[in-house]
């Protein structure tokens, strides 16, 4: 449960660093729908203990870090030119 709660924090921070970059529309629409699953689980977790959160906060988790990570390596690449 530890393990799930700080998943969903590192989510809520990707999140952040996300929402500031100038992302596309499908980019943009991929994000909302990861923070309305952070949420949602979020939601979960306080009213009904959900036990089986951990395999959707690893899913959200790797799916805003492999974003995070595109685009800070596309950034990387667009100043080195």
């Amino acid at each position: 449960m530890l393990i799930s709660w700080a998943l969903l924090l590192y989510c809520s921070f990707l999140g952040i660093k996300l929402s500031g970059y100038e992302l596309y529309d499908e980019d943009r629409k991929r994000l909302g729908y990861c923070i309305y699953g952070v949420m949602i689980l979020f939601v979960l977790f306080l009213l009904f203990n959900f036990s089986l959160g951990l395999l959707p906060a690893i899913f959200i988790t790797i799916t805003l870090h492999n974003q995070k990570k595109g685009f800070d390596t596309w950034m990387k690449e667009k100043e080195g030119l």
